[in-house]
């Protein structure tokens, strides 16, 4: 285990007990590489977790020792959600996690654009969006 994802597992670990959810546990199967924020994670399971009011997203994966930590803001759809599912923005073929959405209510999450998804967008323009099924 390098020391740069057992400082980043710490991180998480810290910031889970000091902030109480607000918000349940997500689980996901992602079928491909994709960004959260600047950091790359491959395909795998990850679990998305909202800490605290401040906004702040980690998402992780056991399996492939992955994680990335981002500020996230509140976003509302017009309708409630009859089912929990992440959204990305795709540029050719890299992704980009963009929102996350819970069954049940018509809260969710939108992340920021980073530099490199604004770059990607500057340059092939057209985004299409793919969504995957999340639970609990």
């Amino acid at each position: 285990m390098t020391s740069k994802f057992r400082l980043i597992l710490g991180l998480l670990a810290v910031a889970l007990v000091a902030f109480p959810q607000s918000t349940p546990r997500l689980n996901a199967d992602i079928p491909f590489e994709f960004y959260v924020g600047g950091t790359v994670l491959p395909a795998g399971q990850y679990q998305m977790d909202q800490m605290g009011t401040a906004g702040t997203l980690a998402v992780r994966s056991f399996e492939n020792k992955a994680a990335a930590v981002v500020l996230a803001q509140p976003a509302r759809s017009r309708s409630v959600e009859s089912q929990s599912r992440l959204i990305f923005n795709k540029y050719g073929d890299t992704y980009f996690l963009a929102q996350i959405w819970r069954a049940g209510t018509n809260e969710g999450i939108s992340l920021k654009r980073s530099k490199r998804e604004r770059e990607l967008a500057r340059v092939i323009g057209t985004v299409e969006v793919a969504t995957v099924a999340a639970g609990r």
